[in-house]
């Protein structure tokens, strides 16, 4: 059945991707940002970041669209291209310094305005935090000038006032990014992992505090220094050969679903200089109980970063899980991690409801008790995650302009117990594997003028070959 269900599914797609195009309208992607008051110790700005969404494509510089901002009780601001992302993505932002665009709190409305006049808006609720803090570099460490044993330091940071995540960002010495290494608030340190980092050579960092959740949209956002000219320097040694195992805001973790029930789900991430997966030669855990398993390979995310995951029905205990890498050189890696478990259902597979209304998608679902959140999660009809929805409710509505129509996509709903910046321990999926998830085609737009039939000098006619 599933195999039938499977080819059907690919046909439905294949028949979509042949249908007539519309045009498409536009859609405003927050993208976790949208309007942010971002602040230092010397300035203060408002900070506006979007993403446009429009499957008829835009202009090389951007200019085929207009977007603007309209602020709280004030006027209404252009948003100029930064760029594109894709063919059907381009980012359009501006920084607004103190007190051209003061930061207050209340509804900025984001308006786009394609070439044929379609428009879209979305309303971003900002709510100003004068409580929140900004990370003190006379408290980081590595301190500026520092020459560091290896290439993976650990930087360390104080505290930050109402501050729920964190971001080290490293710099080259002519101003460019080279890393963001992003860290929820329950610790203030943060080691960069091996093949990121050149060895003996020089770089700049700072810090960055974040008020929202991961997946959240930001409303406070401060750093230190004040600018990027004081960020602090450091120097690397000699390269670390050693694997790294970066948890990823996972590690082990209860997991539920209809199909499975309760289990185990471990999700890492490994790092080695010399290649992973290419260089590794063991990934394993071991419960509190002393069960070891091996983890498996999972996918590459770069010639250096690789995840390793497993699912186990077991003996679910909480304690501590020590996860543990080799190489094939004989070098290891640890890292433990203490599981709370508490393991938390899903909604209903049947309950799940979903309402198109052209390419806008409305998803409802039955509450989950003790949910910290929900994610409505969207897949391509090859199931390729595109869109994470995040909320608190158990209801999202996708805006139009997301969806393309005639196009097939699978979409699923997974809950939380925890905010993943709390370092997620417990979790679970509406229905069973990806094959029972629901299935979409959004509808082409309607338009405004009677069809017409060409029959291009051709129509029906009687075609004879000779014997």
């Amino acid at each position: 059945m599933r195999l039938e269900r499977l080819f059907l599914l690919m046909l439905l797609g294949w028949l979509c991707s042949i249908q007539t195009g519309f045009a498409a309208k536009p859609a405003i992607d927050l993208d976790g940002y949208g309007v942010v008051r971002f602040f230092t110790s010397a300035y203060e700005t408002t900070d506006v970041y979007v993403l446009i969404r429009d499957y008829d494509g835009f202009s090389a510089n951007g200019d085929s669209h207009t977007v603007t901002v309209q602020v709280p009780g004030g006027g209404t601001y252009n948003l100029p291209s930064q760029g594109a992302v894709d063919s059907s993505t381009h980012a359009y932002g501006q920084f607004f310094e103190n007190p051209m665009m003061p930061a207050v709190t209340g509804d900025y409305i984001i308006t786009v305005t394609d070439p044929e006049m379609n428009t879209a808006q979305a309303t971003d609720t900002v709510t100003i935090d004068s409580a929140f803090g900004i990370p003190d570099e006379t408290s980081f460490t590595p301190v500026s000038g520092t020459t560091v044993s290896d290439t993976t330091p650990t930087f360390s940071w104080d505290p930050v006032t109402n501050a729920k995540h964190y971001r080290v960002r490293i710099f080259n010495t002519s101003g460019g990014t080279v890393w963001r290494g992003v860290i929820g608030s329950f610790t203030t340190t943060y080691t960069v992992p091996p093949g990121v980092l050149a060895p003996h050579t020089t770089y700049k960092y700072r810090v960055d505090a974040r008020d929202s959740h991961f997946n959240f949209d930001i409303d406070n956002y401060s750093k230190g220094p004040h600018y990027n000219s004081l960020n602090l320097s450091f120097t690397t040694g000699p390269s670390d050969d050693a694997p790294f195992i970066d948890h990823d805001h996972a590690g082990v973790m209860t997991w539920y679903n209809e199909r499975f029930g309760e289990h185990f789900t471990f999700w890492i991430k490994v790092h080695d200089a010399q290649g992973s997966p290419d260089d590794i030669k063991s990934v394993t855990v071991t419960t509190p109980d002393n069960v070891t398993y091996d983890l498996y390979h999972y996918r590459q995310e770069s010639s250096t970063r690789s995840v390793y995951h497993r699912y186990v029905h077991g003996n679910i205990l909480s304690g501590n899980y020590l996860f543990k890498v080799t190489d094939k050189s004989g070098h290891t890696g640890t890292y433990q991690e203490y599981l709370d478990a508490n393991s938390i259902g899903s909604p209903d597979s049947g309950s799940i409801t979903g309402v198109l209304s052209g390419t806008s998608l409305a998803v409802d679902w039955p509450d989950v008790t003790g949910a910290a959140f929900y994610r409505l999660e969207v897949f391509d009809q090859d199931f390729n995650r595109i869109y994470i929805f995040a909320t608190t409710d158990s209801q999202y509505t996708i805006p139009e302009g997301f969806l393309k129509a005639g196009e097939l996509y699978h979409y699923t709903v997974r809950t939380r117990r925890e905010f993943i910046d709390e370092n997620t321990d417990n979790g679970s999926s509406a229905f069973g594997t990806n094959f029972d998830w629901q299935t979409v085609v959004p509808e082409p737009g309607r338009g405004t003028n009677d069809p017409m039939i060409d029959l291009d000098n051709w129509g029906v006619a009687l075609w004879r070959l000779p014997n």
